[in-house]
């Protein structure tokens, strides 16, 4: 008898377990979708940038690029960086994306 386990970003867990659902997870970490991609790519590249930026770089709606970046501070590869005057001189937050940090010694 075969049971199937469900699947976190692609990785197999036990769904009651918390551990085996943030282990599933570290794996390899964060799967990015392809808008994900676009936007961390434009933060990189560009950062720090407000939301209104990586919306008009990208050319994207801001319904759709704000939802990506605030998944990406969700799954820690980006974080704010201060703040920046917006076309209408409103202070928004800017963001950069993280480095990437050396696994800690166990």
């Amino acid at each position: 008898m075969s049971m199937d386990r469900p699947l976190l970003r692609g990785v197999p867990y036990v769904w009651h377990s918390a551990t085996s659902a943030q282990a599933a997870t570290s794996i390899d970490g964060p799967r990015l979708g392809a808008m994900q991609s676009l936007v961390l790519a434009y933060i990189e590249e560009h950062g720090p940038v407000t939301d209104q930026e990586i919306a008009d770089g990208l050319s994207m709606c801001g319904s759709s690029a704000r939802p990506r970046r605030i998944e990406l501070a969700r799954d820690g590869l980006i974080e704010q960086a201060g703040t920046k005057p917006t076309r209408s001189r409103r202070n928004a937050a800017a963001w950069v994306r993280l480095a990437s940090r050396p696994p800690a010694d166990t």
